[in-house]
């Protein structure tokens, strides 16, 4: 079982607000909708779908697992034929993206994905950094690190999975009070 999200679907050949009609109550969403002129609210659904695949981190997003800025890219081309399209419509996306976040994201989700940002910039630093003989004491250090730091975002998978284990009841029934861990 993964971590599950806002959205109970990814699939953008459906309109955003059809398959997500609350978002059209909470703002900054409900503003977003009202403003959006075009035929069948097109232009903000794809907006929203863009904001979505590239920032949810559920198990019901096959993307969550290639970096953001790669699926930034992706989608960007696959959604605007524009691969900058992120680049040049940033602060226009901003607000809605951190209100998305804001949405979707429990602690730990949130925490996961600062880590992930991070530990991908680490891995390139030690990708793209030559081992020499001035920096071969700093570079072992951060390369002995490595198993604490795995431990760590391994401990924060635990949460999630934890967090899922809460939030999920099979079979519909209603969880005990031991499964909400208030005994």
């Amino acid at each position: 079982m993964g971590i599950k999200g806002l959205l109970k679907t990814f699939d953008n050949s459906v309109k955003f607000w059809k398959a997500n009609p609350l978002l059209t109550k909470i703002e900054p969403f409900k503003d977003l909708y009202k403003k959006d002129r075009s035929f069948d609210k097109h232009e903000s659904s794809t907006m929203l779908w863009f904001i979505a695949i590239c920032y949810d981190q559920s198990s019901d997003n096959t993307l969550r697992n290639i970096p953001t800025e790669e699926r930034l890219i992706l989608m960007g081309n696959d959604l605007y034929e524009d691969e900058e399209f992120y680049n040049r419509n940033k602060l226009k996306l901003e607000p809605y993206i951190e209100a998305y976040l804001a949405l979707c994201e429990t602690p730990a989700m949130k925490a996961l994905r600062l880590w992930n940002n991070k530990m991908l910039e680490r891995a390139k630093f030690i990708n793209d950094t030559k081992y020499t003989l001035e920096n071969a004491k700093e570079l072992d250090v951060i390369m002995v690190n490595t198993p604490k730091l795995f431990n760590d975002y391994q401990r924060i998978l635990k949460d999630l999975s934890e967090e899922e284990d809460i939030d999920s009841v099979r079979g519909g029934g209603e969880q005990s009070l031991k499964d909400k861990r208030q005994i």
